[in-house]
């Protein structure tokens, strides 16, 4: 049996791709560029994170340490000890060049 008085518009999800994709590129785009500006003199992952008003330190990583690391945009200060308690980061040419619109 099927209930015609329901609004099938309520069961759709609230806030789509479509909708909101350009505000998250936007976001997105910022958080980048201002992790970028942050490392041009070295900073550990903490003080990125408390600029930024982030809380997750594992999502941060995630979404932005490893994909501009692995660009070879920024770089460790200590890249012998990945885990070193001292461990920092800092831009590279590479990072340099793409901040100012060079090609890379």
């Amino acid at each position: 049996m099927i209930n015609r008085d329901i609004d099938i518009a309520s069961f759709k999800k609230v806030g789509s791709w479509q909708e909101k994709s350009g505000e998250l590129l936007k976001k997105r785009a910022r958080v980048i560029l201002s992790t970028l500006l942050l490392t041009l003199i070295s900073i550990k992952l903490e003080g990125l994170i408390s600029v930024l008003g982030y809380k997750s330190k594992d999502r941060y990583r995630d979404d932005y340490i490893m994909p501009l690391k692995a660009n070879k945009l920024f770089t460790y200060t200590i890249p012998e000890k990945a885990n070193d308690p001292n461990q920092a980061y800092i831009i590279t040419e590479r990072g340099k060049s793409f901040l100012v619109g060079n090609p890379i």
